[in-house]
């Protein structure tokens, strides 16, 4: 079952379809619309070094995240329209490159059934399944961190002098590109489990062999222009940057978030986080394991999946210190997870049995076909599942306000979803400062008013003798006309 023809066609075929719900179904707010809005801003205002957001009927620009993902979604757009599909492409090219750099590590390392094995499994993880068609930056920092531990494997396992000096450089590569994806987070999560590694296993002296120079001169060749230009155009940016939201925001509640309050959940949520999106391949691990040895000093520090283990226990440690741990920030895990997960199956030698190749492939179908399944109803009726994406109803706003109440804006209560702007036209929504739900019913007087049904709900605000007519409504909001009915 896991030969080459059949994994290459299996994943092909889900490649496809996954493009495909890419262009159909609607993006979500807030994370998703927001990054959106950052690479088709991109593309209208022609400026690709800084990621630019309006905020309060201003264009900011971003300082909460390095500008790559955005770039890559800024070209999408140029090539193909602002749309779903052209912001999401850069998650599925990231998507494609983990899974190239997985297989041919596992290929050079182990070999190809083990190789066909981890790139079948990743890619089915459920999780990162359904996040290699989201607009989200985590998947390129996953190809940069996975990237940079299978490039430092690749090196520590070669012997030819001058190969080794190429994997050398081309860790340093991954974390240029990492500085540029995410920040210095790249260099935390590969620089914990690369030193207790080299601590574990007394390997200092092949620190030597490293290309230190040209290595360090590639790395600073990719990241460091960005930084330097966004230093020049921003004043106060580097500072924000690293010490706001790479330092303080797993220290403090309040860091200077410029951008919305971050989540909360319990400290050790990572662990959960974890099992999820690795989910259900993980799982093979406790069926694999049975008779099998798996402790011993030499898993951290001889054994071929020794820095895949090391990176996930220093990843999961590191989150595990903060409560403000969002799902996928373990996407990065899921590569190396499942790296680990080939390597012990062929060293247990189960991958030459059928049952488990058979067993991993009916999973991988499985799995895809219920993401698919999923992602098409939740295209079709989204506002059956989730408040969060409102294609549907800006559709519906700009057919009937065009019948009833043409040239008339839409002021959407409380905030402004980032959706709006990246489907609605710039001079059809009223952008406005965060306001309370009873300023926003005052304050859009002249507008068509959107507002959520439990919001309305507690404002207490009678629909009889307000002044106001209702339109329509959703399953989650009402959509009230101005106050004032204006003859057409």
């Amino acid at each position: 079952m896991l030969n080459k023809k059949t994994v290459l066609s299996l994943i092909g075929i889900f490649i496809i379809l996954r493009l495909a719900l890419m262009a159909f179904v609607p993006l979500t707010d807030a994370s998703e619309s927001r990054y959106a809005n950052l690479a088709a801003n991109m593309t209208k205002t022609g400026d690709f070094l800084a990621p630019q957001l309006r905020m309060d009927d201003e264009m900011k620009v971003f300082k909460g995240k390095p500008a790559l993902f955005f770039q890559m979604g800024g070209v999408s757009c140029e090539i193909f329209g602002i749309n779903e599909f052209a912001v999401r492409l850069p998650a599925m090219i990231s998507a494609i490159a983990i899974l190239l750099f997985l297989y041919f590590t596992l290929r050079t390392l182990v070999n190809e059934t083990t190789a066909l094995a981890g790139i079948t499994m990743c890619f089915f993880s459920a999780f990162f399944y359904v996040f290699s068609g989201v607009n989200l930056t985590d998947i390129l920092l996953a190809f940069s961190i996975s990237g940079a531990i299978f490039a430092y494997m690749l090196f520590c396992r070669e012997e030819d002098k001058p190969r080794k000096k190429w994997y050398s450089r081309l860790f340093f590569v991954m974390l240029g590109i990492g500085m540029l994806a995410k920040g210095p987070l790249v260099l935390v999560m590969t620089g914990m489990p690369i030193f207790l590694f080299t601590l574990f296993g007394k390997r200092w002296k092949e620190l030597r062999d490293h290309a230190w120079f040209s290595g360090i001169a590639l790395f600073l060749l990719i990241a460091a222009p960005w930084y330097i230009m966004m230093s020049q155009r921003i004043p106060g940016f580097l500072e924000y940057f690293f010490i706001n939201e790479n330092i303080k925001r797993f220290l403090f509640k309040e860091y200077g978030d410029e951008y919305g309050a971050g989540r909360e959940f319990f400290r050790g949520v990572s662990f959960v986080w974890f099992m999820v999106v690795n989910a259900p391949f993980w799982l093979l691990l406790l069926l694999g394991i049975k008779g099998k040895k798996w402790g011993g000093k030499e898993n951290f520090t001889t054994d071929i999946g020794a820095l895949p283990l090391l990176s996930i226990l220093c990843m999961v440690g590191f989150l595990a210190g903060t409560s403000r741990v969002l799902i996928y920030y373990l996407l990065p895990s899921v590569p190396l997870c499942m790296a680990l997960l080939a390597i012990k199956l062929h060293q247990w030698g189960h991958l030459e049995k059928t049952v488990w190749q058979k067993t991993i492939v009916i999973t991988a179908a499985g799995i895809g076909s219920a993401v698919i399944i999923s992602l098409s109803v939740f295209g079709s009726f989204p506002e059956i599942f989730t408040q969060k994406s409102y294609k549907g109803l800006y559709a519906e706003l700009t057919q009937k306000s065009a019948e009833l109440y043409p040239h008339t804006k839409f002021y959407f209560s409380r905030s402004t979803p980032y959706s709006a702007e990246f489907y609605l036209d710039a001079d059809q929504v009223v952008h406005h400062p965060e306001e309370t739900h009873l300023n926003s019913w005052i304050n859009s007087s002249d507008c068509i008013l959107i507002i959520k049904k439990s919001d309305f709900k507690r404002m207490g605000m009678p629909e009889e003798n307000s002044g106001r007519e209702l339109l329509f409504e959703t399953r989650h909001v009402k959509v009230f006309s101005p106050v004032l009915k204006q003859e057409i």
